[in-house]
C-alpha cells in the first residue's frame, strides 16, 4: 500500500481520486496549476446521462450505468460530509429528446427499446406540450425517459473541494508541475516551488498531459465545448432536453438552464468558432414559441480531452509507479467519481478493473 501519492490535477478526476485514496488511508498531495473551483471541469452541463451517452458508445454501457447508480450511495455520503441535503443540486427527473421529425423520435425509441432498465413513454400533441409549456408547435412527437439525471458542476467541484479541506488534505493551487522522474522506490516532482517525492502518482491534467509527455500529442486531443448559461423567465422544464441536432438543454435550480453542445472535431485552434455558437443559438431559439424571451447569463468555453476512440484512459505506466487517469471527455461528470473510486482501488488493493468495463476503457498504455 503506497504511503502517500501526488496527484497532478485538480478537475474531477483528480479531486475524486483524492478523496477515495484518503479514505484508504492513504497521504495525499494534489497539484492543481490553476484554481481549483474554476478549472474546465466546471465548465460543463453535468449530464448524468447513462442512456444518451450510451447511444454514442455502446461498448461504454454497463460502466456508464454502473456509474450512474455508483452516484446516489456516493453523494449521499458527500453531502454528509460537508452538511448539505443537495450540496450540488441534483435533479432526477430524467431526460426529453424531441426533434421536428418524427422518424428521427422513432428511431431514438427502437434504439431504447433495446436497453432492458430503460422506462421511457411517448409524448404526442397536447401532452408533449402540457409537459413543456412554450415548445414550439412545430415539436408534436418526443420521448421521456429514465434513468437520467443532471447536477452542477460547479457546486459539485466545490463539495469535494470542501471536503478534501475538511480532510486535511494538502491541496498546492498555481503550482504546475514541471517534470515527474521516477526512480526504483520513489517518484520525483518538480515545480516552479521545488522538488517533491512520493511513493506514487496520479496524473489528471487532461488535455495539457501533452505537456508532459510530448510523444502523446497524435493520441490525446482536445474536442472544442461551449456552453451558455441563461435563463428563461416562467419556463420550468425540470429534464434534460435532447435535439436530433445534438444540442442539449440542461435544468439548474429555478428558471436556468445551461445549453451547450460538443464539437467531436480534434481541435487546435481554442477560439470559439461563430458559425458553430450562432447555431446552438439558433437550435435552443427554435424549441420556443415565438418571442419567449431567453436572456443570455454568461458564456463558457473548454475543451475536453479525448482520445481517438472516445475510450477513457485508466492505466499504469512504469511499474506502477505513475497512472493515468485520463480522457473523459463528454461524460467525465458521470464517470469521474465511478472510475476514482476503480482506480484507487486498483492501487492500493491490486483489484483490478472488472472485466465486464474493460470494453469501455484503456486499462494499458501502448507506449511505456
Amino acid at each position: 500500500m503506497p504511503g502517500n501519492v501526488a496527484i497532478i490535477g485538480g478537475g474531477i478526476a483528480g479531486l475524486t481520486s483524492a478523496y477515495f485514496l484518503s479514505e484508504k488511508g492513504v497521504h495525499v498531495t494534489l497539484f492543481e496549476r490553476a484554481k481549483i473551483t474554476t478549472n474546465t471541469s466546471t465548465i460543463a452541463a453535468g449530464m448524468l446521462a447513462p442512456l444518451a451517452e450510451g447511444f454514442h458508445q455502446p461498448e461504454l454501457f454497463p460502466l456508464l450505468l454502473r456509474a450512474y447508480t455508483f452516484y446516489d450511495e456516493w453523494l449521499r455520503e458527500l453531502n454528509t460530509r460537508v452538511r448539505a441535503s443537495n450540496a450540488v443540486g441534483l435533479l432526477k427527473n430524467g431526460a426529453l429528446f424531441i426533434d421536428s421529425n418524427e422518424e428521427t423520435v422513432r428511431r431514438v425509441e427502437e434504439g431504447i427499446k433495446r436497453i432492458p432498465m430503460a422506462q421511457y413513454r411517448v409524448l404526442q400533441g397536447k401532452e408533449l406540450h402540457e409537459l413543456c409549456p412554450k415548445l414550439s408547435e412545430k415539436f408534436q412527437c418526443g420521448i421521456h425517459y429514465q434513468p437520467e439525471a443532471s447536477l452542477n458542476p460547479e457546486l459539485l467541484i466545490r463539495s469535494i473541494f470542501d471536503a478534501l479541506v475538511l480532510k486535511r488534505i494538502a491541496i498546492h493551487e498555481f503550482e504546475p508541475v514541471l517534470s515527474i522522474e521516477s526512480s526504483m522506490d520513489s517518484v520525483h516532482i518538480r515545480t516552479p516551488k521545488g522538488r517533491y517525492s512520493f511513493d506514487q502518482c496520479i496524473i489528471s491534467t487532461g488535455y495539457s498531459f501533452r505537456d508532459l509527455y510530448p510523444e502523446w500529442a497524435d493520441k490525446l486531443y482536445s474536442v472544442r465545448g461551449v456552453i451558455f448559461d441563461v435563463s428563461i423567465p416562467d419556463v420550468s422544464w425540470p429534464y434534460t432536453v435532447h435535439t436530433g441536432s445534438g444540442v442539449y438543454q440542461v435544468p439548474r435550480l429555478g428558471f436556468q438552464y445551461v445549453i451547450g453542445t460538443t464539437s467531436e472535431e480534434k481541435v487546435e485552434d481554442h477560439r470559439p468558432e461563430l458559425s458553430s455558437v450562432t447555431e446552438l443559438l439558433q437550435t435552443i431559439t427554435s424549441l420556443y414559441e415565438s418571442g419567449t424571451p431567453l436572456y443570455i447569463e454568461s458564456t463558457s468555453l473548454g475543451f475536453r480531452p479525448t482520445t481517438p476512440d472516445h475510450k477513457p484512459i485508466l492505466a499504469p505506466m512504469l511499474n506502477e509507479k505513475i497512472w493515468v487517469y485520463n480522457g473523459l471527455y463528454r461524460h467525465g461528470i458521470l464517470l469521474g467519481p465511478f472510475l476514482a473510486k476503480i482506480l484507487t482501488d486498483w492501487m492500493v488493493d491490486g483489484v483490478e478493473p472488472p472485466q465486464e468495463f474493460r470494453s469501455g476503457l484503456r486499462t494499458q498504455l501502448a507506449d511505456q
